[in-house]
């Protein structure tokens, strides 16, 4: 102890908080850059095992985040809920704690279970709440190996907050882009549901097939069919347009109506616009009798156009105003 009543740090406190300003402010990959302050601490202070913990999205569980001398196994473990064990119990607080011996308190869960194989005898274990804004968003903590029962961490459980307060900022970006990848991939899997569904309601028992390329001829189909605007459908001879319009057909609203084909490439010009639009009976020499079109015939229903392409510019421009 110092003789204005302060404990005296075994190492140059100055020293390792210049370092670790310096690590911060090199900039670059956060999740190096708290490796950097981790690995400092480790170094030149002898705090082994840092571990820098954040509260996840909710506030009600936290989470390792970076930490030095863990595995990636162990990380995995270090999750707790907000006043649990000795680190949930410094966040829910916002009040740092210093055990001077591991194995004196109950409380110490090592979730993680990185000090499984150590005296946890010779282990003290420091924890100080990260705070930015007023608001507690993680702890560090850290490990010292105590040989004598009476040292005091007073001092170095000072120094880590001071380190904690440096860190502030730095860890509640982290919090933020963890919060914003968890909100990304929430929504990732609330769109790829409904991808799903969509997949799954534009399917047909007249096709089949699970490629890239089905799932999407699905999903089209079940975006448009729920609509009654006009739809083209493009694809060589044999690909199955019939099967995609007859599908939108099911899935329509007009599905219980009727589903009219017609193959217009197979059609004279000279009949085409009788056989798709029908005529009254003495309307042209040879009609004796009153036709019902295609178009007429599909009413409440589907009228599938096959080859379309085929028939003459001016007849598509004529069948583009009935359209």
């Amino acid at each position: 102890m110092t003789a204005n009543g302060e404990e005296k740090l075994s190492f140059n406190g100055l020293a390792v908080l210049y370092r670790v300003a310096r690590a911060l402010a090199a900039g670059g990959e956060l999740e190096i850059t708290l490796e950097n302050v981790l690995e400092a601490l480790e170094v030149y202070a002898g705090m082994n095992r840092g571990t820098i913990t954040i509260l996840k999205p909710g506030n009600v569980e936290l989470a390792v985040d970076v930490s030095r001398g863990l595995s990636a196994q162990e990380r995995q473990r270090g999750t707790y809920k907000l006043g649990e064990g000795v680190t949930g119990k410094v966040v829910a607080s916002g009040k740092p704690v210093a055990i001077a011996r591991l194995s004196d308190e109950p409380t110490f869960l090592d979730k993680t279970g990185a000090r499984e194989n150590l005296r946890k005898t010779d282990l003290a274990f420091l924890c100080v709440p990260v705070k930015a804004d007023n608001m507690v968003v993680g702890a560090l903590s850290v490990d010292r190996i105590v040989t004598n029962k009476g040292t005091s961490l007073e001092g170095e459980l000072r120094f880590l907050e001071a380190v904690a307060d440096l860190l502030a900022q730095a860890v509640l970006a982290r919090r933020k882009r963890s919060q914003w990848i968890e909100a990304l991939e929430a929504e990732n899997l609330k769109l790829r549901k409904t991808l799903e569904e969509l997949e799954e309601h534009g399917k047909s028992e007249h096709m089949t097939g699970n490629s890239s390329s089905m799932r999407e001829v699905y999903l089209q189909i079940a975006q448009v069919a729920p609509s009654t605007t006009t739809v083209l459908i493009r694809g060589e001879t044999g690909t199955g347009k019939e099967l995609v319009a007859r599908a939108v057909h099911e899935k329509s609203l007009v599905a219980n109506g009727p589903f009219v084909t017609v193959n217009c490439a197979a059609l004279p010009e000279s009949l085409l616009e009788s056989e798709l639009f029908g005529h009254e009976r003495g309307s042209f020499t040879g009609a004796v009798s009153r036709r019902i079109g295609r178009f007429e015939s599909a009413h409440n229903g589907t009228l599938f156009l096959d080859e379309i392409g085929e028939i003459s510019l001016s007849s598509q421009s004529r069948l583009l105003r009935a359209i």
